[in-house]
């Protein structure tokens, strides 16, 4: 879909009509709110996936787990704040006295009661701000082909790392001992493979082996960064994983406390 054809389907949308957002939808959403923004791509999917949470979150029967994540818009804010501090071409910000506007890409995004901090109010206060006028389009009936739109206009990085883990991979990635210690070290801050390598005590072919069945998984991501890799816990994939060990957490930490786990604080 193109561009001009989004807009005319917005504009041909009966708001009189309930729309129907699906919880598995909102679900993807929620996970975006953890998505890094660092180009169009990435801004354009995160604002149509705060778009249709703020639609999600108004339906009476939503699930009320999202009813109480009207905190969303803290996320919001957070990437409001990150782009102000290092611009992205193809994205445009307008903080009015009662709105924000986003314009990405020639969508128009809106946003009402955020949290106004210092470097937001410093920017609505400086000649940096990039006054916009109103569209016309309100995104939010059209929630559903929008964030469609956008996760069509995706890298195909950001694609793969947006599927359901699947659940084989997951369990053999934790089953061994030391890759579910690597995972849990990770969990708490992002590592340097020469640091794990140090603090395990193992061999860079050992250690390839493992980081390759933990990112093959889904679970973690891995940048170069000079001669070494890093690694990180993919947010966006968390709660996923907890969904699903919940049913079998209890029995999981039974069973790995019976085999051999190096406990490592990076």
């Amino acid at each position: 879909m193109k561009l001009e054809e989004l807009m005319v389907m917005i504009k041909a949308i009966d708001e009189t009509k309930e729309q129907e957002l699906a919880v598995e939808d909102a679900k993807l959403a929620m996970r975006l709110t953890h998505l890094s923004v660092v180009d169009t791509q990435s801004a354009l999917l995160f604002f149509a996936a705060m778009n249709f949470l703020n639609a999600y979150v108004k339906k009476p029967d939503a699930d009320l787990h999202f009813h109480k994540r009207y905190l969303f818009k803290y996320d919001v804010t957070r990437v409001l704040e990150a782009i102000l501090q290092n611009p992205i071409n193809g994205v445009s910000i307008y903080l009015a006295p009662d709105v924000t506007y986003v314009n990405v890409g020639g969508l128009q995004f809106s946003f009402h009661n955020l949290e106004q901090t210092e470097i937001l109010t410093t920017y609505q206060q400086s000649e940096k701000n990039d006054v916009q006028a109103w569209t016309g389009l309100r995104l939010q009936p059209a929630a559903k082909q929008v964030l469609d739109y956008a996760l069509q206009e995706a890298s195909p990085e950001l694609k793969q790392r947006l599927k359901p883990v699947d659940p084989i991979l997951v369990f053999k990635a934790l089953g061994d001992p030391i890759r579910y210690s690597i995972y849990r070290t990770l969990c708490k801050k992002e590592a340097c493979a020469c640091d794990i390598l140090e603090r395990f005590s193992i061999t860079q072919p050992t250690l390839s082996h493992h980081m390759g069945k933990l990112v093959q998984s889904g679970l973690i991501i891995g940048r170069k960064d000079g001669i070494w890799m890093r690694y990180t816990v993919d947010p966006m994939v968390q709660d996923q994983i907890e969904d699903l060990f919940a049913p079998t957490r209890g029995k999981i930490e039974d069973g790995l406390k019976k085999r051999t786990i190096y406990p490592v604080t990076l």
